[in-house]
């Protein structure tokens, strides 16, 4: 097995690449394995920004890095098996040909001919999304539904209202299609919300549901002792519902600590520098790495 701890940049270019987006690039290491490389990127629709920040990758991939820990000990099944402050090393999860055809890449090969991929190690163009607050693109997307009232025969929630920035009755799953972020005319597009009928086509909804239900209630439970709110998470789940196979940290959900205020790319989304972006984004390190004893 590959040994990402004395990997080059060298060594790592001179790998078979399987895939490469706006945040990642991804090289088959053999024997099903692949090494990750986090990019320094951070976007935002809503906002409409892009960019660079120097630093921000190290600062993901640790804390991709405690939070792996705490969904090992949760027994939740992820892909990826090292990580330290410049590579992960993961299973491969083959990528959807919608994804080769989004970037323009000619779809992967594996070079192994002795190795078989599982079928279950196969990732779909699906986001799955955890919201616990009625925010996000929940609030501008769904107009209308800030001060809706839950329905009378709701067997749980009757009567219940939602406004925005307040809690859920209870964590909603929610199964997006990963739209490139251009059309052929150069406008931009965003991911769009499936039905789950139409999601469970390319990923397995029911397990799913319960697998991102799960990770949410392990990081809910961690970060209470560190004072955050998780308000919501993306995560890419494989097409099984079982294996999650994506990093989890600070550009990929929205937390908020009593004190210190959001801890994740709403900073970013407001305007800030990309100092400000490293500010906020090692104070949420700090916190979880102290909340690992606690």
């Amino acid at each position: 097995m590959i040994d990402i701890t004395t990997l080059t940049e060298a060594e790592f270019k001179k790998l078979p690449p399987v895939i490469e987006g706006e945040s990642k690039e991804v090289r088959y290491a053999g024997n099903g394995l692949v090494v990750i490389r986090f990019k320094p990127t951070i976007y935002s629709y809503t906002a409409n920004r892009c960019g660079v920040v120097p630093g921000s990758d190290v600062l993901r991939l640790r804390a991709t890095r405690i939070f792996l820990e705490l969904f090992r000990g949760a027994g939740i099944k992820h892909a990826y098996k090292e990580v330290n402050d410049k590579w992960v090393l993961a299973e491969l999860m083959m990528p959807s040909m919608v994804e080769f055809e989004k970037y323009g890449i000619p779809p992967f090969v594996i070079p192994d001919l002795s190795f078989q991929l599982p079928s279950s190690h196969t990732a779909p163009p699906i986001e799955v999304i955890v919201k616990r607050f009625h925010g996000g693109t929940s609030k501008h997307r769904y107009r209308g539904m800030d001060g809706s009232v839950v329905r009378s025969s709701h067997p749980f929630f009757a009567g219940q209202r939602i406004h925005v920035d307040d809690a859920y009755p209870v964590p909603i799953v929610r199964f997006d299609w990963r739209n490139p972020f251009q059309d052929k005319n150069g406008n931009r597009v965003q991911d769009e919300p499936l039905s789950e009928d139409m999601a469970d086509l390319y990923i397995d909804v029911k397990i799913a549901c319960a697998t991102a239900r799960r990770v949410y209630e392990a990081l809910e439970t961690f970060l209470d002792k560190c004072d955050i709110i998780c308000y919501d998470i993306c995560l890419f789940i494989a097409a099984d519902g079982e294996t999650v196979y994506g990093e989890v940290s600070q550009d990929c959900g929205r937390f908020r600590h009593f004190d210190f205020g959001s801890l994740d790319k709403d900073v970013w989304r407001a305007g800030g520098s990309s100092e400000q972006v490293l500010e906020k984004w090692e104070k949420l390190l700090e916190l979880i790495s102290d909340g690992k004893g606690g």
